[in-house]
């Protein structure tokens, strides 16, 4: 599977996509992927993508690569949240959270959507540090891995 995921890459790399672009997708699609608000994350993509000249399946795919991520993070982005906001622990039961939303949608909506956005500040604030980490590891692999390429194309052309 490795073999796969490298070959991907490095067909990616052969199509003209910098290390430097490539990296650029992977730190985009990982943090972009989990941030804590389903349903936006592939918009968001196709957004980043477009704006920064990114290449759109790898950006995509890492999105999607992310996404049991961002469902086991949405909690700790809530709890982190709600540490920056001096609130207390909101008790988050799924069973109660549906029957809270069979009981009033309104009432439940207004409720777990500012949950929503007090973690989406905490992965706001959270982000760019894990994007600058992501894109410099990325990019550091990458560029070993086109220079591996090139100098085996170089010595099969001898």
């Amino acid at each position: 599977m490795f073999n796969k995921i490298t070959r991907t890459f490095l067909d990616q790399i052969k199509q003209g996509v910098t290390p430097e672009k490539l990296a650029l997708s992977i730190a985009f699609g990982v943090v972009l992927g989990t941030m804590p608000v389903l349903g936006i994350t592939t918009t968001m993509c196709v957004f980043a993508a477009f704006i920064f000249r990114l290449n759109h399946v790898a950006i995509q795919s890492l999105n999607y690569i992310a996404y049991p991520v961002q469902i086991l993070l949405i909690i700790p982005f809530i709890r982190l949240g709600e540490w920056i906001y001096g609130r207390s622990n909101t008790p988050l039961n799924i069973i109660e959270i549906i029957d809270q939303f069979k009981l009033s949608f309104k009432i439940a909506f207004q409720k777990y959507f500012i949950l929503g956005l007090i973690g989406f500040t905490a992965w706001a604030i959270i982000a760019p540090m894990a994007f600058t980490i992501i894109y410099w590891i990325s990019k550091k692999i990458l560029v070993k891995m086109m220079t591996k390429v090139t100098l085996s194309d170089i010595t099969m052309k001898n």
